[in-house]
């Protein structure tokens, strides 16, 4: 076992980038494909990292749902005119009802920042994030961020599991004590299901997309709950939020918050209730009892923890 002395988190990444050089999760645009990637982009790639050969040949039916969430729009689905069989305020109702009841579901996040001219190859994307979630405190969440100088795009990801706490370095260490402000509450539905269930919306429209039925709420606020700054919106200034619940099965699957700064949030969420494994990774690293900051190589194998296919 080999054991480092480290004085805080930030000297730990960089000792740990040192030590497995190799197998870092760091993706240079240059060298995938010359191509200027965004944050989802990368996420998408990051998944080469996870399997075995033939990665390319791995269905991922979760992935392909949410991507195309991220689709759904004004402009991509059809206005419908139909009467549904509930009314306004009792799909509002139930999507809270239900989305709140789901004991598991993934997610893709997506920040933008239309104010950077620098990022329009990227459609302004320079911070993403893919997450499980399995009631009721199990997080398992990779994030893709792309730094000012837009050269590459770093990635993180983490396992939180009620109080503990795992990051990927790339070997999963094993927090020493539980203290991680990392985004993982903040990225549920819960933000928005409270404005469903408070606000009133300036605008609904049924849709049509792919031949199933949504129904979109439009709000125009001036105010966010707390939880939007975790995700690095502004939470207070002027708004507009589009909520877009799945009229077949009543659950919030998409939402879109813009605001006048020109930040944007878009979150699309898939795979309720379907069995979403979150648990404790293969440990690579484990801090010393007692002793702050030191930390044993356990294992240097790089492991990584699928997400849900």
């Amino acid at each position: 076992m080999q054991e480092l002395r480290l004085m805080g988190i930030a000297d730990l990444i960089g000792n740990l980038r040192a030590l497995f050089r190799e197998a870092t999760p760091r993706i240079k645009a240059d060298a995938v494909s010359h191509e200027d990637l965004s944050a989802l982009e990368a996420l998408m790639k990051s998944y080469q990292w996870d399997d075995a050969e033939g990665s390319n040949k791995i269905e991922r039916p979760t992935h392909a749902k949410l991507a195309d969430l991220l689709n759904l729009s004004p402009r991509s689905a059809t206005p419908s005119m139909a009467d549904g069989l509930l009314s306004v305020q009792q799909c509002t109702d139930l999507c809270i009802q239900k989305t709140r009841r789901a004991h598991s579901y993934c997610s893709y996040s997506l920040v933008r920042d239309r104010s950077r001219a620098e990022l329009k190859s990227r459609d302004y994307v320079y911070l993403g994030w893919r997450l499980d979630f399995s009631c009721p405190d199990k997080y398992h969440v990779r994030q893709a961020f792309l730094p000012e100088d837009v050269s590459d795009v770093l990635l993180d990801e983490w396992i939180a599991i009620g109080n503990e706490y795992y990051t990927c370095l790339p070997v999963w260490l094993r927090a020493d004590n539980g203290a991680d402000l990392r985004p993982r509450s903040s990225l549920l539905p819960e933000k928005f299901l409270e404005i469903l269930n408070v606000a009133s919306p300036v605008r609904t429209q049924r849709y049509q997309y792919h031949d199933e039925p949504y129904l979109l709420f439009e709000y125009h606020m001036t105010e966010l709950p707390a939880s939007f700054g975790e995700v690095q919106l502004p939470t207070a200034g002027d708004f507009h939020l589009s909520l877009w619940v799945d009229l077949t099965t009543n659950l919030l699957v998409k939402a879109v918050v813009s605001s006048a700064e020109r930040s944007e949030l878009e979150q699309a969420f898939a795979a309720y209730n379907e069995d979403v494994l979150v648990k404790q990774p293969h440990i690579g690293m484990e801090p010393v009892p007692e002793v702050q900051g030191r930390y044993v190589v356990i294992d240097n194998r790089r492991m990584p923890f699928p997400f849900h296919a």
